[in-house]
């Protein structure tokens, strides 16, 4: 295996999101096998694809710096968290942002302790 692979499941919301990091080649190839459809991962520093259940798949490409990184791992798993809520018809606009918040935190934590960021 040519990236780093950290599932974090969400167990309230019966959903879960696996995140990649490494170069977009081999990480397409593990996308694809999961039965992604190649065209919707194109070249970027980082994609969330959200799939029909409530399965997100997260690619981050390693950036110059860390701290880059760990920026567009927070950017990504954003998406995959309301996607998860949005599923879950968990209302998190304005007036209600604790359910993103506390769900983008805990993906975050998770994230970055399973890969070693």
């Amino acid at each position: 295996m040519k990236f780093r692979k950290a599932v974090v499941p969400v167990h309230l919301y019966h959903a879960g999101v696996t995140v990649h990091l490494g170069k977009h080649d081999d990480v397409k190839a593990e996308f694809v096998r999961r039965g992604g459809n190649p065209e919707l991962f194109r070249p970027a520093e980082g994609r969330c694809v959200n799939f029909e259940d409530v399965y997100s798949f997260v690619f981050v490409e390693p950036q110059a710096t860390r701290a880059k990184t760990i920026a567009v791992l927070s950017h990504e798993l954003l998406h995959a968290a309301h996607h998860i809520l949005d599923r879950a018809n968990v209302l998190h606009g304005n007036g209600n942002q604790e359910p993103l918040t506390f769900l983008l935190e805990y993906l975050m934590q998770e994230s970055l302790v399973k890969l070693k960021l």
